[in-house]
């Protein structure tokens, strides 16, 4: 089941929390004590920069839970970015001992252009990336070609323009061959986002903020 209505984001996979919180200075924490650039993570300062102040979200999906990942909430995928790369372990070991893991393995950047969201284009995308890890044999897509983990692939990108798709609120558009994570960012003042301590279980179509130009991040601070 999606909770809530159209204001409301819905976890975009089964799985459970990781970090989560503000955008600053252009970095995100990928564990406690370890921030990286979301600059490196997009490949893009320019895009980077629509961030700034805004807020990130991290979810990880196990061996044991449904691969799939839906969208946080109704639009169009205007963008894709594939970065080939590395294919670092996403458990706690690769967290805490590879700086950038996130930036440094494959991983397809999709920019949701949202329906609710204050704004249009690029004032209102919401940015969802899809990670490989140790063991995923590829990202895949429900609505074009474009997959993770080709030999001798190279940086791949993708506007959509008028072919852009559109979703509604927690549908499908992609998979892993295997588990592994989704990161979400969030354009600043536009939603607020009930974060969950890490290691939290989630569940697609669950419940994790709403829509709103006038909330902050609510932050569950943990020792």
């Amino acid at each position: 089941p999606i909770a809530g209505d159209e204001q409301t984001l819905v976890s975009p996979c089964d799985g459970a929390w990781g970090e989560a919180g503000r955008i600053e200075q252009g970095t995100m924490l990928q564990v406690k004590g370890r921030a990286y650039r979301v600059s490196e993570l997009l490949g893009d300062a320019e895009a980077a920069a629509r961030y700034e102040g805004g807020h990130c979200a991290t979810f990880y999906l196990s061996p044991r839970d449904y691969h799939r990942f839906h969208t946080p909430t109704a639009g169009r995928i205007t963008r894709l970015d594939y970065h080939p790369g590395a294919l670092w372990p996403v458990n706690s070991i690769g967290l805490q001992g590879i700086d950038a893991l996130f930036a440094r393995n494959e991983r397809i950047c999709a920019y949701l252009d949202a329906a609710g969201l204050p704004g249009d284009g690029a004032a209102r995308e919401i940015a969802l990336i899809a990670v490989g890890a140790t063991m995923v044999g590829s990202v895949k897509l429900t609505f074009a070609d474009l997959t993770t983990n080709v030999p001798g692939a190279e940086r791949t990108i993708r506007e959509l323009g008028e072919r852009a798709p559109s979703f509604g609120r927690g549908e499908e558009w992609g998979y892993f061959e295997f588990g592994s994570t989704i990161v979400m960012l969030l354009p600043p003042g536009q939603a607020k986002l009930d974060v969950k301590p890490p290691g939290t279980p989630l569940r697609l179509g669950e419940a994790i903020g709403t829509i709103s130009s006038d909330h902050k991040t609510v932050n569950h601070k943990t020792d």
